[in-house]
């Protein structure tokens, strides 16, 4: 879904994640010269989908990505995806961020910095928010706004 450019343009980022028809979950790298694939986060057991949201590398070569681990036993395309925000370690270890989202992530714009992430959000009652998560480990504060199609302003 959506992939994205790694810092130095030498790779793609592609994320599997969210309930939904994807035809394989977690986060894999693309080799932008030779085409290679390796995973980052891949499904390596029967009893949890990795399903990860909005990757994006930051300068220093750091991978963010919001990231749930879902139990594989009763997993539909209505399960109430709530992700936290991790950092991902070049020995493939996460760290978690930010506690669990408390709505559905729908679209995600990253500061091009990488200090954090917008991120807009559904609820169950169809409810609509838009949440700034920095990855400074501090708590998601709530904009003042509403909707989707995230972009900076000039």
């Amino acid at each position: 879904e959506r992939p994205v450019w790694s810092a130095d343009s030498r790779a793609l980022y592609t994320a599997g994640g969210g309930p939904g028809p994807d035809l394989r979950y977690g986060l894999y790298r693309t080799d932008a010269t030779s085409g290679s694939e390796s995973a980052l986060i891949a499904q390596g057991s029967s009893e949890q989908i990795p399903l990860v949201l909005a990757p994006y590398q930051a300068s220093d070569g750091r991978i963010y990505a919001l990231v749930e681990f879902a139990p594989a036993q009763g997993f539909t395309w209505d399960y109430p995806f709530r992700p936290a925000l991790v950092a991902l370690a070049a020995d493939g270890s996460l760290t978690r961020l930010s506690d669990p989202l408390t709505a559905t992530p729908v679209e995600a714009l990253w500061a091009v910095d990488g200090s954090g992430v917008v991120v807009a959000t559904v609820g169950a009652d169809g409810s609509e928010q838009v949440i700034w998560q920095t990855t400074a480990q501090t708590m998601a504060r709530k904009l003042p706004v509403t909707g989707r199609a995230l972009a900076w302003a000039p």
